[in-house]
């Protein structure tokens, strides 16, 4: 049986979920992409929604941290976004 060309990087990526990170670099570094993309969507004005870009630290916090982790940064996250928009002149 012949293997693909992508064979290798499909069997590391098996292995991803096996990845660990200290939950306190976790919280500082999803803690600190929420605040980034705040701020782009601050910058950007109310226009532009950003919505879409507040799911990664969501989804990192979910993935390598756990439920209640991932629920606390939705938290923080609709909280910046709405900082955010109103910060921005949103009527």
């Amino acid at each position: 049986m012949r293997r693909s060309v992508f064979h290798i990087p499909i069997a590391n990526l098996r292995n991803f979920h096996r990845l660990e990170i200290s939950r306190t670099s976790l919280a500082i570094a999803c803690l600190i992409l929420a605040g980034a993309i705040g701020y782009v969507d601050y910058v950007t004005g109310y226009e532009h929604s950003m919505l879409l870009f507040y799911f990664l630290p969501i989804l990192l916090a979910a993935w390598f941290g756990n439920l209640a982790f991932g629920i606390m940064m939705v938290v923080v996250c609709v909280t910046t976004w709405v900082l955010a928009d109103l910060a921005s002149g949103n009527p």
